[in-house]
């Protein structure tokens, strides 16, 4: 199976529809486009699955071509203090 999952996060959320699903066979193109939170999507997923089959893209997806001011949260947030989603947010306004 190959499975192609845009906007990853960090991968190991509770919310997250395939971190616990898959297996060292499973295919994977995962993209981030949040620095911080691709590094810990590559370190969550490589933890878990060493012996993967996985791409990783920092990138943003979107019908534009070329780049896009990316708002996102900032790292020095106390992610703890939010909702178990606020570190997903990011927005192109």
């Amino acid at each position: 199976m190959t499975i192609i999952q845009i906007g990853s996060h960090i991968g190991n959320t509770n919310n997250d529809p395939i971190f616990n699903t898959i297996t060292n066979n499973d295919k994977l193109i995962l993209v981030e486009p949040v620095p911080y939170l691709f590094e810990l999507l590559k370190e969550n997923y490589n933890k878990k699955y060493p012996n993967n089959n996985i791409i990783f893209i920092n990138k943003a997806v979107s019908n534009y071509i070329g780049e896009i001011n990316l708002n996102i949260p900032s790292i020095k947030n106390d992610f703890s203090k939010l909702p178990f989603w606020a570190s997903q947010l990011s927005s192109v306004n």
